[in-house]
């Protein structure tokens, strides 16, 4: 086993191999990247016929293909599972992830959230609630909290918005001499101030 791992170490440098003995046996796992997984497909393949069995097949989704399907590279894949918004995968004789359907639906979702604002932390908790089937804290609860959020950033950027274009309007050119000038539009003695009003500095 020993020269077996050296030489194969030897001639391809991105295979990982565990070596695990046991009572009565030596079991040896064989890992590669996401890059050279083919490779290794071909030696189990030949290794399976050298056996006289088949190769198991149609018994899950590779990581690449999980994550085509979702629409996310293989490193957003392994994050995810990191963070634990991925329930860790089985493995394949040969050391493979192997995924289900739900692994889709999972990444999918974690998509969906992001984009409507949610965090990381806030998708894992929404996620947890559903494994476990508690109505709280649910969705309803987490968007309307969500949505005053954005109702509120929503208000500050208006703020910012008019008085960035009565800045503008204003022919505001620097800021220093424009804090000394008691028509310039810009609240710098109260940056609280929403409703200022002046004419042109």
């Amino acid at each position: 086993m020993r020269d077996l791992v050296a030489r194969e170490s030897g001639c391809c440098s991105f295979f990982t191999f565990t070596v695990s003995p046991g009572p009565g046996e030596i079991r040896l796992c064989i890992e590669v990247d996401a890059a050279h997984e083919a490779v290794l497909d071909a030696v189990q393949e030949r290794a399976a016929a050298a056996a006289g069995r088949d190769v198991p097949r149609g018994t899950g989704l590779r990581s690449g293909q999980v994550a085509a399907a979702a629409g996310v590279n293989i490193q957003t894949l392994r994050y995810y599972e990191r963070r634990g918004l991925l329930a860790e995968p089985d493995r394949s004789p040969g050391g493979h992830r192997i995924y289900n359907e739900e692994a889709v639906t999972a990444l999918r979702v974690i998509k969906a959230a992001q984009r409507l604002g949610f965090t990381l932390e806030e998708v894992a908790e929404l996620l947890k609630a559903g494994r476990h089937g508690r109505p709280a804290p649910g969705l309803q609860d987490r968007a309307a909290a969500k949505l005053a959020e954005v109702d509120a950033k929503i208000a500050d950027l208006t703020t910012i918005r008019t008085t960035l274009a009565a800045a503008v309007e204003a022919g505001c050119d620097d800021l220093t001499v424009c804090a000394s000038n008691a028509c310039c539009p810009i609240p710098f003695s109260d940056l609280a101030e929403e409703n200022h009003h002046a004419g042109p500095c």
